[in-house]
């Protein structure tokens, strides 16, 4: 996938074979793409409240419970993601003319010559619905956010007072360090969601037309690509067990944990 903005408008263009895919086949695997890539910052903002509830408020919720409050989320996103396949599909029509693009593109400019559209998205700023899904976006993962930070440091505050409490076991409080560093990278991971937006919409309504700043918003694509594995690349690099039964070198909780019935309770109750 590459991103461009350019002239006010944000283009997505499907790079590979789903490229040549005809219409609406190749919009419809973009369109999965786009919902489950913003869906594990959704994801998350439910991960923590679900470990909030439990941890916190002492609240069981059983599995259907969770799955619940994910079907809940994913419904929210799904209309307003609607909205946004509404207003930025393309037009048949639609071609990439903008020279800029096309000379980064390596293609050749001439009068005969211009490469197809196939994207999903095609945001013209002087379309006010696009200002407007913008506006509801941005308010949208700013509230998946705060949701998110907001248990992170009442899970944290909880699991401190509790450890002071119940062990003193040097292995556990290092596995607790190493859990509550992982939960502080994945309550981080979303804001790269938010970030990225934040910069096509800069990009947009500022009509920036310089080739370095329309190449920047190239590199916006591969960070989106890559959210969705950070999670748990977070998980398996911080915490030190998970490490272990991935190489194979040990087993997955150190004795003087299993031992520990209390904490480790709590340890499990805090990782679900």
């Amino acid at each position: 996938m590459i991103i461009f903005v350019a002239d006010g408008i944000a283009i997505v263009i499907e790079n590979g074979i789903v490229n040549n895919w005809e219409r609406p086949w190749n919009i419809l695997i973009y369109d999965f793409w786009f919902f489950i890539s913003l869906f594990v910052s959704v994801g998350v903002a439910v991960q923590f409240f679900y470990r909030y509830l439990i941890l916190c408020r002492d609240i069981e919720i059983k599995t259907g419970g969770y799955f619940l409050i994910l079907t809940i989320a994913a419904i929210a996103e799904g209309i307003l993601l609607s909205f946004f396949y509404w207003i930025g599909y393309p037009s048949y029509e639609a071609k990439i003319e903008n020279e800029q693009i096309l000379r980064i593109l390596g293609e050749t400019i001439n009068n005969n010559t211009k490469m197809s559209l196939r994207p999903t998205l095609y945001g013209n700023r002087s379309d006010i619905r696009w200002v407007i899904w913008l506006a509801c976006f941005f308010l949208y993962g700013i509230f998946c956010y705060v949701i998110i930070w907001f248990c992170f440091s009442k899970i944290v505050d909880y699991i401190r007072k509790n450890l002071k409490q119940s062990s003193t076991c040097p292995r556990v409080n290092e596995l607790n360090r190493q859990m509550t560093m992982n939960m502080a990278i994945q309550a981080s991971i979303p804001v790269l969601d938010i970030l990225v937006f934040m910069f096509v919409t800069f990009a947009s309504i500022a009509d920036a037309t310089s080739d370095w700043f329309i190449c920047l918003t190239m590199l916006m694509g591969p960070i989106i690509n890559w959210i969705p594995v950070l999670n748990p690349l977070a998980t398996i690099i911080t915490v030190a067990p998970y490490r272990r039964t991935l190489i194979k070198v040990g087993p997955s909780l150190p004795p003087a944990i299993n031992s520990a019935r209390p904490p480790s309770k709590l340890l499990y109750r805090s990782s679900n």
